[in-house]
């Protein structure tokens, strides 16, 4: 993290990597880096896309809950930008205390990568 977002409070997802709990950032990390090598017709299979939206929007909705902050709604970017905001949507949850390996098995459950 730069001096100036230490200062102001700014966290960003390459500033927190370090601070990740071991357990969790490998599932993390397995399926971010699934998901950007998918083309965008890889999320119109099924229902891929509107259960990783969902699972998105939950996730940010109980970190805003166990922050005390009112919940927003998960803007619906282009999906090369999905693996991106599940990175910073973990990221939050976790410094807000919620554990975000639920909903990242729920993902790739859904989307077939589950072992």
């Amino acid at each position: 993290m730069t001096p100036d977002a230490e200062r102001d409070g700014i966290s960003t997802p390459s500033s927190l990597d370090h601070r990740q709990p071991l357990d969790q950032r490998p599932q993390l990390d397995d399926l971010v880096g699934r998901l950007r090598a998918w083309s965008s017709a890889s999320w119109g299979h099924g229902d891929r896309l509107r259960v990783t939206r969902l699972e998105l929007q939950e996730l940010a909705d109980a970190s805003a809950l166990a922050a005390g902050r009112a919940p927003l709604p998960v803007p619906l970017l282009e999906t090369t930008v999905i693996p991106d905001q599940l990175v910073v949507l973990a990221d939050q949850a976790m410094q807000d205390g919620v554990d975000p390996a639920p909903y990242l098995a729920r993902i790739a459950t859904a989307l077939g990568f589950s072992r």
